[in-house]
């Protein structure tokens, strides 16, 4: 079971491979524009061996779906098939992983004009603690 925060002024929840459900309510300020009457938008940032993360039966679509009826303007996940991360299991690098990522975080702050929240389950934590 993962937890996955949804930013500021947000929820954080419990998720496992076949749902998600809200723990608890979370509030932070972080000095930038002022979040409190909107969402921002997400990357879902996929685990380690993630396979067709875009897929329509993709483990993340739940997440999605859940971020968006939450009033996110966007929750995109990051596209990754288990080929992509073939290279990392030889000690090759995240780079392709960084490059996608910041990517999606470009592409979302200039439509929204915005900060864009990342979220990122455990079995992530490799490349995306690697990429911040």
């Amino acid at each position: 079971m993962a937890s996955f925060a949804t930013g500021c002024k947000g929820h954080v929840f419990s998720c496992d491979r076949t749902s998600c459900r809200r723990r608890v309510k979370v509030s932070c300020s972080n000095g930038s524009k002022d979040t409190s009457s909107r969402r921002l938008p997400v990357v879902i940032l996929p685990g380690f061996l993630s396979n067709n993360t875009t897929a329509p039966d993709s483990q993340y679509r739940e997440l999605q779906q859940n971020l968006l009826q939450l009033g996110h303007p966007e929750a995109e996940i990051l596209p990754a098939t288990r080929w992509d991360w073939f290279p990392n299991l030889s000690g090759g690098s995240f780079k392709w992983y960084v490059a996608r990522m910041a990517e999606a975080v470009q592409r979302l702050q200039q439509r929204y004009d915005s900060q864009v929240n990342l979220v990122r389950n455990k079995l992530c934590s490799g490349a995306c603690n690697a990429s911040l």
